[in-house]
């Protein structure tokens, strides 16, 4: 089995996520709520001022059910799956290109060459190359 998210499935889990949100209201609580026939665990929205889903009974199973969709939100599934688009597309995009000796310049000199990627440099042995990406910011 490939664990890995193909592009289309983390569109369609954040739009999916997006639709949940406005349905339910964008973070969640796991909260034990008092019914009729005794308590259960439950997902409330203070969004929408009401349960998302509820368990049947109070047990742990249930308790530990709840607190987890409470970790996964639409906001945070949003949040966490946009910043993993934004990784992948700087992954995917080199910003210019070095080499061994130039990486030991730096360590040494504390100075080295970049070279540029578009494209790279034409006495540029391929073996040699390292290319170099620009990582998004982290908040």
């Amino acid at each position: 089995m490939n664990n890995k998210l193909t592009d289309e499935q983390v569109e369609n889990i954040i739009e999916m996520a997006a639709d949940a949100a406005k349905r339910y209201g964008p973070q969640w609580d796991s909260a034990l709520v008092g019914g009729v026939g005794g308590n259960f665990h439950a997902v409330t929205s203070d969004t929408i001022q009401a349960v998302v889903v509820q368990a049947n009974d109070d047990s742990r199973d249930s308790s530990w059910l709840c607190d987890y969709l409470e970790s996964v939100s639409p906001a945070v599934i949003q949040a966490a799956l946009t910043e993993l688009q934004e990784y992948r597309k700087a992954a995917s995009q080199p910003i210019g290109w070095t080499d061994e000796q130039e990486l030991r310049c730096v360590e040494k000199d504390g100075c080295g060459y970049l070279f540029t990627v578009n494209p790279v440099t034409p006495h540029a042995d391929s073996r040699r190359v390292i290319k170099l990406y620009r990582l998004p910011e982290i908040e």
